[in-house]
């Protein structure tokens, strides 16, 4: 995978960060996860960009397509649930135009270089997946918690 690729990653993750927050995703997320805060959101996201600067300086290309997996799972986040609850969800937009792309030109020119076998396609989609599904559980947790106080 080309370098500029992951790099394209980081500035695109920021730009979504920032097309979320002031889109309103705070005020849209409470519908789904009550009581998500603004040091919530800055933290994890913090934490993201943190993952795709150390994917964008690393070696790993496993975790480099790991990242992409996860960009790519971000936009379905968002697009899910504009499709079936027909409601704007903030950061949609750099999902479309900038995660979709990314994350398969990402997984296409790493395929057509032949740089990695299908059980790494296989496990970067796996880990990115579980990526995004860290800070969806934690906050499942934390409302199931906060329920039986």
């Amino acid at each position: 995978m080309e370098s500029w690729i992951s790099w394209t990653i980081v500035i695109a993750s920021i730009i979504h960060i920032f097309d979320e927050y002031f889109g309103g995703w705070l005020i849209w997320v409470q519908k789904y996860a009550k009581g998500v805060t603004k040091n919530q959101f800055i933290f994890v996201n913090s934490l993201f960009v943190i993952l795709c600067v150390c994917a964008a300086i690393g070696n790993s290309l496993i975790f480099k397509l790991s990242i992409a997996s996860l960009i790519f799972v971000n936009a379905l986040i968002h697009i899910i649930p504009t499709v079936v609850f027909k409601h704007y969800s903030p950061g949609i937009i750099s999902a479309v135009i900038l995660y979709i792309p990314i994350s398969i030109y990402a997984y296409y020119s790493t395929i057509i270089s032949n740089e990695i076998d299908v059980k790494g396609i296989i496990l970067s989609i796996i880990i990115g997946i579980i990526l995004m599904c860290v800070p969806i559980i934690a906050q499942m947790i934390r409302i199931k918690h906060s329920q039986k106080n």
